[in-house]
């Protein structure tokens, strides 16, 4: 995704650095993921281990080019119906160790509001 794109979706317009959803601009790389969805702050995914851990639990287990398998591998999807559907059928048939499940519940919840879903760490890197 190029950088235009990514600002666009993030909100950051004409130069401005994009806060995250702590509300405070931020220029280093954070411990935390946020999820943006249709371009607005939703809710954090506890921390980066804790989406990494839950990405990989879905790479294993979806197959490729799907809707829930390219929010896992690139962190986000224009289809987030779809992946939530997905994702739910995923959690029927396997049982993730208790933080995966915890965060797995979250992104659910966050994949049927919008049309657009975002997993970032909240920083954006302005020329």
């Amino acid at each position: 995704m190029d950088s235009g794109r990514l600002r666009w979706l993030m909100g950051a317009r004409e130069g401005r650095r994009r806060q995250n959803c702590r509300g405070v601009g931020q220029t280093t790389r954070s411990t935390f993921y946020d999820v943006y969805v249709d371009g607005e702050c939703a809710d954090r995914l506890g921390s980066a281990s804790a989406w990494d851990d839950a990405a990989t639990f879905i790479e294993k287990h979806t197959p490729a080019n799907t809707p829930l398998r390219r929010l896992a591998k690139g962190g986000e999807t224009d289809e987030p119906r779809e992946a939530g559907a997905m994702l739910a059928n995923l959690l029927r048939q396997h049982r993730p160790g208790p933080d995966v499940l915890h965060t797995l519940r979250r992104l659910h919840s966050l994949l049927k509001r919008g049309n657009h879903l975002l997993i970032s760490d909240g920083v954006i890197y302005e020329p």
